[in-house]
């Protein structure tokens, strides 16, 4: 983008724009979560390809353990913008991940600066992860539904944000217009997108614990208990209030889809 500098796109990628730091960080229990503050002029997002937002003139706050910045750089903090989760609430907070969520929006509220939080609930993006060397995969048989979005509908939400005063120290719920499970969502990502996978495998939970203890395999171990606690929870919150302030999603999972099959036949065609 051309103009002067406030309308310039700054991508935070692991370290800051030449001259400049990020302005603060956040620390609660040494633990790390997402979370993007911006400095100076208004924001300005940039869509990228398959639907993957890129955060121009964003910084990367981190969150984790206590705040502890010079007051002067905090004072170029305008707005924190948090991406929390459905779930995140008191009653879920015998969840480790969920009171560490908890723990971070508390202190970005009492931060004293503006903030908008958002709890989204399952992105269609996430469907890829589910399908590894021409298998589709699920962990046990989920049965709980969720209104699925796509990041592009939500980068345009976080976008609006900036712009609207509705939205100053908000939390909002953002769902999708279609309530579907893991299984019925993945079933369509693989006839549109994978037509050579005819059968999606259900994994039991026991025999994937059990691989995980062989190998050793933390990651394998963490997903486990997301997923797990995911179905035991099911999707939470009103999304009236997201809905009212920035337009409802409207993208359903077919017309994403489409539009993901149409990209990648466009980057395949001759």
């Amino acid at each position: 983008m051309g103009g002067d500098d406030s309308q310039k796109l700054l991508p935070w990628r692991g370290h800051s724009p030449p001259g400049r730091k990020p302005p603060a960080q956040l620390r609660i229990n040494k633990v790390t979560e997402p979370a993007v503050g911006i400095s100076r002029a208004p924001p300005v997002l940039a869509m990228a390809s398959s639907a993957t937002a890129r955060l121009g003139h964003f910084w990367k706050v981190q969150v984790g353990q206590f705040w502890r910045a010079p007051k002067a750089k905090l004072r170029t903090t305008k707005k924190i913008t948090y991406v929390s989760g459905t779930t995140v609430c008191e009653e879920n907070r015998w969840f480790p991940l969920v009171d560490r969520k908890m723990n971070s929006e508390q202190t970005i509220i009492t931060s004293g600066i503006e903030y908008t939080i958002f709890r989204p609930g399952w992105f269609m993006e996430m469907l890829a992860h589910f399908v590894r060397k021409g298998r589709a995969t699920v962990f046990g048989r989920p049965s709980q539904r969720w209104h699925f979005v796509s990041l592009q509908e939500f980068a345009r939400m976080v976008t609006e944000s900036y712009a609207r005063k509705e939205a100053i120290n908000k939390r909002f719920y953002v769902h999708g217009p279609q309530a579907l499970t893991v299984l019925e969502a993945l079933q369509s990502y693989c006839r549109v997108l994978h037509p050579e996978i005819t059968k999606i495998h259900p994994m039991p939970y026991w025999l994937l614990r059990l691989i995980a203890w062989c190998g050793r395999n933390t990651e394998l171990r963490a997903g486990l208990d997301m997923v797990s606690y995911l179905e035991k929870v099911g999707e939470h919150g009103d999304p009236a209030e997201a809905n009212a302030v920035f337009g409802a999603p409207q993208v359903t999972l077919d017309q994403w889809l489409q539009m993901q099959k149409a990209a990648s036949e466009r980057t395949h065609s001759p």
